[in-house]
């Protein structure tokens, strides 16, 4: 969500300073929506429970992003979780002085647009994952969730089976995709971790699928 510079500065300035550790929740699904954490530093993912028990990933989010922004503003439960996935850091701000500062700044239609814009990109991300091949579908995970690091490379921070919960395929699956993938020198695994070699090359796997590629 892109916030304007005057709006994360009144942020900092009526926020708590808080810290949470990896793998620490930030926002869980259901709780009343009584505050907002602006997020300075470190990585997020966003997941949902579903009703039959199994939890979909939704995104990955790195500063600066507030959380739990649209819960405030539609006076509605938490939607989903916020996990930690590296340290992080940023400001708590409770509901009432969110709202406050959002009807100051006239920010309230553009904050929901915003919010509007990011479903409608959910809802495009879960409507290419009815891929009909699994090559595609693990191709376009990666790049969903994709971020850049320091030495010009981009890395998804999930796991295996994080990566299948997300897509809907087992992760016997994403393994077998994934090791294609390595000896065709696209990406690089490590632990909790794939490394994007080829950015590209990766994109084009994503529309055409590794069998069209070969032929």
């Amino acid at each position: 969500m892109e916030i304007p510079a005057a709006f994360v500065a009144e942020l900092l300035k009526v926020g708590r300073s808080v810290h949470f550790a990896p793998g620490v929740p930030i926002l869980r699904q259901g709780d009343t929506p009584d505050y907002v954490v602006l997020l300075l530093k470190g990585r997020v993912k966003v997941a949902m429970e579903q009703a039959n028990g199994k939890t979909c990933l939704l995104a990955t989010l790195e500063q600066v992003e507030t959380l739990g922004a649209s819960g405030v503003l539609g006076a509605r439960n938490r939607s989903c979780t916020v996990t930690a996935m590296t340290p992080c850091s940023g400001r708590l701000v409770l509901a009432d002085r969110f709202l406050k500062l959002v009807a100051e700044c006239k920010l309230g239609e553009e904050l929901l647009r915003q919010a509007l814009i990011r479903v409608e990109k959910s809802n495009a991300w879960h409507a290419s994952t009815v891929a009909p091949t699994a090559d595609l579908k693990v191709c376009r995970a990666l790049l969903r969730f994709a971020h850049p690091r320091p030495d010009g490379l981009h890395e998804v921070e999930l796991t295996h089976e994080e990566i299948g919960c997300a897509i809907g395929i087992s992760r016997q699956m994403v393994d077998i995709e994934l090791r294609w993938l390595r000896e065709a020198g696209v990406v690089r695994t490590e632990q909790k971790r794939v490394v994007i070699l080829d950015l590209l090359r990766l994109d084009s796997l994503a529309e055409e699928g590794r069998r069209r590629a070969k032929s």
